[in-house]
This record gives structure tokens, C-alpha cells and sequence, in this order.
């Protein structure tokens, strides 16, 4: 705004925006900088601070929960798969910088198993993420198998598997078809 009014008016200004403004004068007053908040520096009370809210205001307001939930678990990142991307690298790097974190906190490889885990929460279907699995493995296994879930009252395992056309499936499809054939 100054520019535009030197280079409109000819005149030197110092213009501030009302928080400037205010910002400058505590700093000129108290020597330093005014107070933030207790929740902007604290993970902790920030996340009292939002579960306030949500207690507060969500369950006050008919339907804005669903909204809320709805928009968590499915709408909140836009759907990336990993053929989106050149190569995997710059996949993993996408899924590593947006940290997919599920309504129920696991962090979690794959969009895929977002949605995935986010469906079973919000069905209220009680699972485990990437068990160790309970069964028999092949001889020639390199270590313990993790499923991407495992339905807890069922003892069912879930394994997402991402599929092109051209290639089938994406992994060690012998493995996998070993262990579900025991």
C-alpha cells in the first residue's frame, strides 16, 4: 500500500494494517512482542482447545458432526494413487509430506488405506493396523508378515493390494497367495 501511494501520490507513508499497527505499538510499550495464545505454541492445549470446540459447538449444532466426519474421512485430502505419480519415489515422498493420519491416529502407507481405515471407524468396525499375522507362513519367509488390517472380533485379515491393468498385482503375489491358501 506505501508503493502505491508513493508512486500515485509522490508522498512516503507508513502504512500498516490495524494488527500491525497494534503490533508495533506492544512491541515499542513492552519491549517484545505481544503474548500468543497458550494453544499456538502447545500441541497439547491445542488439542483441548479443538476438542472443546467439537463438544461445544458440534454437539450443539444437529447434522454438523456427520459434516465433520464426512469431511475427516473422506474429503479432507484430494484421492492421490500411486499411478498419479511418475514413479514410486515421488509417490512415497507425496504420502510422506501429507502424513495420512486416520480418524482413529494410524499413519498409514497408502491413500487407499485411508479410506480403508477411516471406513472401518466411522462403521464402528474394531480393528488392528498391520498386525503381525496370527497364521502360518511359507518356509521360504523373510520375516513376519503384516497385513494391512485385522478385523479384531472376527479375526478376519484385510491386505489392499494397488492393481494395474498391464501388471496385475503389485507386490509378492506368490507370498501373499501362499499365505491365503493355508
Amino acid at each position: 500500500m506505501a508503493e502505491r501511494i508513493k508512486e500515485r501520490a509522490g508522498v512516503d507513508v507508513d502504512a500498516l494494517t490495524f494488527h500491525a499497527l497494534g503490533n508495533r505499538i506492544i512491541r515499542e510499550v513492552e519491549v517484545k512482542g505481544p503474548a500468543l495464545a497458550d494453544h499456538a505454541s502447545d500441541d497439547a492445549k491445542f488439542r483441548v482447545l479443538v476438542r472443546d470446540i467439537l463438544l461445544n459447538e458440534v454437539a450443539s449444532k444437529a447434522g454438523l458432526g456427520k459434516l465433520i466426519l464426512v469431511w475427516f474421512s473422506e474429503l479432507y485430502w484430494p484421492y492421490k494413487s500411486e499411478w498419479d505419480f511418475k514413479t514410486q519415489d515421488s509417490y512415497f515422498q507425496w504420502v510422506e509430506a501429507h502424513e495420512l493420519r486416520t480418524l482413529n491416529g494410524d499413519l498409514v502407507r497408502s491413500f487407499e488405506e485411508w479410506e480403508i481405515s477411516n471406513w472401518l471407524y466411522r462403521h464402528g468396525i474394531a480393528f488392528e493396523y498391520e498386525p503381525v499375522y496370527g497364521g502360518p507362513l511359507p518356509e521360504d519367509a523373510r520375516g513376519p508378515y503384516h497385513p494391512d488390517f485385522r478385523l479384531t472380533e472376527s479375526g478376519i485379515y484385510i491386505e489392499h493390494f494397488g492393481v494395474r491393468k498391464e501388471r496385475g498385482i503389485n507386490g509378492a503375489p506368490g507370498r501373499i497367495r501362499t499365505i491365503c491358501q493355508q
